[in-house]
């Protein structure tokens, strides 16, 4: 029944939604088309009703980022008259999508979607120099789906548990960039457990790539959110369940998989360490403007994003993807969060990129 579902959806945004993927991360700009006249001025729901919405995803189409986007622009149609349309745009661990959307128009009509934590938080903490936006003049519409990130093991290699991987050297985790929270929590944990010779393979245009590389065995594991851990799960890509649970604390979705503190107990300067990712490991679908959006259009998103999200046609659909529900987070939760994470001392964060260089080799 499932997969009926699934299908179904699948079939339903192939007709209604228009993706086009860029990887080049030289592309230059196309400019938003100027919105057409609307009938009343501040007429918010009749600029939408009237334009079309680019929601640009950040990530590669198939993963758990673009499945999202896909599935919130068929409800915007249905609740809003108007029409969204999904644009994938990778590169640069998700940097070139959210570049290119942070310089867009701030008319409302180019609005980002990517994972808030690897994608928008962490590369500003770390200091990524292909970052070119400021983390606190988003125009934050909402998050959804924030589960905790968990520790995967490929289908194709002989590991089975946790206790295989600390016994191997040369061990290789896939991960999306060296400031996403993949790849720093992958370094952590290699420090962590003192495993041998392991190296994070970076790179990847996006989370489904990284599955898939695990899944053909060009990697051996990979640290994802578990919102996504059912669907490469069904691809065949790993195995059952993950063997840690990136977080300070069980969670009830996996009550049988440890926590990382459950594994190995952690030093005063270790649990700094990790504080961080966790400070920056949100895995929110998040949907942000450029700064400067009229106030009145970026209320009327917010709405309508409080109104998709709380549909239960939109949970239900959701929840066959995502077993792992979380409640949507407003503007107001994601500023604070992003408040936090910049409020991380310089020196720790230093500390920590030191670590991530030790494993991190480039892909591309």
């Amino acid at each position: 029944m499932r997969n009926f579902i699934v299908s179904l959806f699948l079939a339903l945004i192939l007709v209604n939604i228009t993706c086009v993927e860029t990887t080049a991360a030289t592309q230059t700009p196309t400019p938003t088309p100027a919105p057409k006249p609307v009938a009343s001025a501040g007429s918010a729901a009749d600029f939408y009703k009237d334009n079309t919405v680019t929601l640009l995803c950040a990530m590669s189409p198939g993963g758990s980022m673009d499945i999202a986007a896909r599935l919130y622009a068929s409800f915007w149609s249905q609740v809003t008259g108007g029409n969204m349309i999904v644009k994938n745009m990778t590169g640069g661990g998700g940097l070139v999508g959210l570049n290119y959307a942070y310089a867009a128009k701030p008319t409302g009509l180019t609005i980002a979607t990517a994972n808030f934590g690897s994608v928008w938080v962490a590369p500003v903490v770390f200091g990524d120099p292909a970052v070119k936006h400021d983390l606190g003049k988003w125009s934050y519409v909402g998050g959804m789906l924030c589960p905790p990130w968990v520790l995967c093991i490929g289908k194709a290699n002989d590991y089975k548990s946790f206790d295989d991987l600390k016994k191997a050297k040369g061990l290789k985790f896939a991960a999306v960039g060296p400031t996403n929270v993949d790849a720093i929590a992958s370094a952590l944990v290699s420090e962590f457990f003192g495993l041998t010779g392991t190296r994070i393979i970076s790179g990847y245009p996006g989370a489904a790539d990284t599955a898939l590389a695990v899944g053909r065995g060009e990697c051996d594991a990979f640290i994802t959110p578990a919102s996504a851990y059912h669907i490469y799960l069904e691809k065949g890509f790993i195995k059952p369940p993950p063997v840690m649970v990136i977080s300070s604390t069980k969670s009830p979705y996996f009550p049988d998989v440890p926590a990382l503190p459950d594994l190995v107990r952690l030093t005063p300067d270790q649990q700094v360490l990790f504080d961080i990712v966790q400070a920056v490991g949100y895995a929110d679908v998040l949907h942000a403007g450029p700064p400067g959006i009229p106030e009145d259009r970026l209320n009327y998103m917010r709405e309508k994003f409080a109104e998709i999200t709380a549909l239960p046609a939109f949970q239900s659909i959701t929840r066959n993807f995502w077993p792992v529900w979380v409640a949507p987070k407003k503007a107001d939760d994601l500023k604070s969060i992003v408040e936090r994470a910049l409020a991380v001392p310089k020196k720790d964060v230093a500390r920590l990129n030191e670590i991530v260089k030790k494993y991190v080799a480039v892909l591309r």
